[in-house]
């Protein structure tokens, strides 16, 4: 299917409004992950709080490990 002109405009413009959406996630939750890492690594914070520190840095992770990975599925990778 050949698109017009208008439609690959379209198209472009979704993707550019995709990526910078999914950059300013990995910016957020980069931010994230540091306040996990200081978290974890201050020892005058309850146990309870430093253990929830360390779940959160996994599921951010996690979230890190399934965009990559569809990048990759998109054929994107580096």
């Amino acid at each position: 299917m050949k698109l017009t002109p208008f439609e690959l405009a379209e198209l472009r413009a979704m993707n550019l409004f995709g990526n910078l959406a999914e950059m300013s996630a990995i910016q957020k939750l980069l931010k994230m992950s540091d306040d996990c890492k200081m978290a974890f690594g201050d020892m005058n914070l309850p146990r309870s709080v430093r253990s929830a520190a360390v779940a959160d840095a996994r599921a951010i992770n996690d979230i890190f490990q399934t965009m990559g990975n569809t990048r990759e599925q998109a054929g994107i990778s580096c």
